[in-house]
């Protein structure tokens, strides 16, 4: 959903980032794929195309450019934010986030720009003719949201390749590797959709195919480590004790950033395909990599200055150029409001009546209304409640006309676009804890002319610290015309799967820990069917192995056992330690 997506240009970047996924190449335009695993896993924010190399400049709002190798020749393409790169005959193609992210192709000299297909898209690898994708365009088409989609590259004959929930994927020949949602697990199948198999039982947090193995973090043990292991899944071998951030797998090396676990940030390293030989390149804090030939292109955050830096060099630290975009301060005189109070921004007047953040959705979709499906978040969910006037003479679409601040920086501001629906006065019925179904929320809502609708916006932030602002905007720019500060008017809250962790690893310090999969369970006192999160638990030095489950809705640790009633389960809830 767009709303989780920030306007400011960090987070523009790292809306590439963060959806982890892969292609493979060999850097020549005869090459079969249009960019490699590793580059398109972080971001896809360079490419080489007939000798230079084509890059989406963080310094000028992400626009297209591309430059020689030896650092000369550096031009603008388009001003189009350009990422998910690949090059490909005489095209280069591109996820547009100047448009929606949807694809777009365009002649290397910036000519020609094409629309390919109204989708938007997530994941682009252009692969003989044929261009995959994951589709992000409606969260509500539940048979087709964040599935795997090709389509010609003319934009012709797309057709469905997966029914999963896809988190990411990499392509090797005629197979697809993907991350499938529901379990963090790896899979493949064929690009036809057929021949599906799971490939690993590791908990996959991002992965590059290259070669004839699979680099991947492994994130089971929260520890983020890096290993590999051959096609089929056998022979996994850790590389690396240290916690690993972006990495590419490129040439003979593995370049990667470690989280250092006494200093605040990472360092730039790299280390043979086989973990050996791990040298320091330098102090920056890499969050994505690309590796083009002997070219690195990464982004990288300055604390000193709270700013993201991008870095073209070579892999030996030469030739090096950084590219920072600076943030102008915004928005820090504009007209602020409590809630019921009236605030207007251009021809539509708000009032926020109240507020409700929480951490869980039930899912109540038919079929999956058991607890081990509701969404639980380490952020919260954030439904605002408000009354909105169109003083206008004519209808108003609501997109992108409100959006959550979580706070006034001078250094910038970041925005969670709102999705909104309407409401009822039978549905809101003075009940504070009242939000619509995900479902029930979209982009666009019109309001008439002269009209007054009710309207829920709703949005997740990451870190919530209370109170935020709702901000009123043009529907155009990314300037508020006037906010109001939200403070929710009730709260619930319950543990998340990775702050049961903390719970475990605070009452056990000095213990190994593993953390299990959720329990749905019934206990005496338990008025419905219930979430425990599992651990397996061994002393330091001992073989014996304990089990203990923290109750999602209390925190509580239960001492587990094993009951034959329930053999799925490693262990189910006995009573609360004490």
């Amino acid at each position: 959903m767009e709303g989780k997506i920030r306007i400011s240009i960090l987070a523009a970047i790292l809306f590439a980032i963060l959806f982890l996924s892969a292609c493979s190449s060999t850097g020549s335009n005869s090459r079969k794929m249009g960019n490699t695993n590793s580059n398109v896993s972080n971001g896809g924010m360079s490419v080489m195309h007939d000798g230079w190399l084509y890059f989406m400049n963080y310094s000028d709002k992400n626009a297209l450019y591309k430059v020689k190798p030896d650092g000369t020749g550096e031009a603008k393409v388009s001003d189009d934010m350009a990422y998910y790169l690949n090059s490909y005959g005489d095209w280069i193609y591109y996820c547009n986030g100047s448009d929606g992210n949807k694809i777009y192709k365009m002649k290397p000299d910036g000519t020609e720009k094409t629309l390919v297909i109204d989708n938007v898209a997530q994941n682009i690898v252009v692969a003989e003719d044929w261009i995959y994708y994951i589709n992000h365009t409606d969260e509500k088409n539940t048979e087709e949201y964040r599935r795997i989609f090709k389509v010609k590259t003319d934009g012709t004959d797309r057709q469905k390749v997966n029914s999963e929930d896809s988190m990411a994927f990499n392509m090797d020949g005629d197979w697809i590797y993907f991350i499938n949602n529901s379990d963090q697990k790896l899979y493949k199948l064929k690009t036809d959709g057929s021949g599906q198999l799971k490939v690993s039982e590791a908990m996959t947090l991002s992965f590059n195919i290259f070669d004839d193995h699979i680099y991947y973090v492994d994130s089971s043990d929260r520890n983020n480590k890096l290993w590999r292991m051959k096609l089929d899944g056998t022979g996994g071998e850790m590389l690396t004790e240290e916690k690993v951030s972006a990495f590419n797998a490129s040439g003979e090396w593995i370049y990667y950033g470690n989280t250092q676990f006494d200093t605040v940030g990472l360092e730039l390293k790299k280390m043979k395909l086989d973990g050996k030989e791990a040298t320091v390149i330098n102090d920056d804090d890499p969050m994505s990599i690309n590796v083009n030939d002997d070219l690195l292109v990464y982004l990288g955050f300055d604390f000193t200055s709270f700013s993201i830096r991008q870095t073209i060099m070579k892999s030996d630290g030469t030739g090096r150029k950084d590219y920072v975009y600076v943030q102008q301060p915004q928005a820090q005189d504009i007209e602020r409001h409590q809630m019921n109070e009236k605030a207007q921004g251009g021809p539509i007047t708000v009032i926020v009546t109240s507020a409700y953040s929480t951490n869980i959705l039930k899912n109540d979709e038919p079929g999956f209304e058991a607890t081990v499906f509701d969404n639980v978040t380490d952020g919260a969910y954030l439904f605002v409640n408000m009354e909105v006037w169109n003083e206008s003479s004519e209808d108003i679409d609501l997109y992108r006309r409100t959006g959550i601040i979580p706070e006034f920086d001078a250094m910038g501001l970041s925005v969670y676009w709102s999705t909104l629906g309407e409401i009822t006065d039978e549905q809101l019925n003075d009940n504070i804890n009242f939000h619509l179904k995900l479902a029930e929320f979209g982009e666009h809502i019109i309001v008439k002319a002269n009209d007054i609708m009710r309207v829920q916006a709703y949005c997740e932030l990451t870190e919530p610290d209370y109170p935020v602002y709702l901000g009123l905007f043009d529907g155009e720019t990314t300037d508020p015309l006037a906010a109001v500060e939200v403070l929710p008017s009730a709260e619930h809250y319950v543990t998340s799967w990775s702050q049961s962790y903390e719970v475990i690893t605070d009452r056990f310090p000095g213990y190994d820990i593993t953390q299990l999969g959720g329990v749905g369970y019934k206990m005496p006192d338990d008025t419905d069917e219930t979430i425990y999160y599992g651990f397996e638990l061994k002393k330091q030095g001992e073989t014996k192995i304990e089990h203990y489950l923290v109750k999602r809705d209390t925190g509580i640790i239960y001492i587990g056992a094993f009951d034959d009633k329930l053999p799925d389960y490693p262990a189910v809830p006995i009573k609360p330690l004490d």
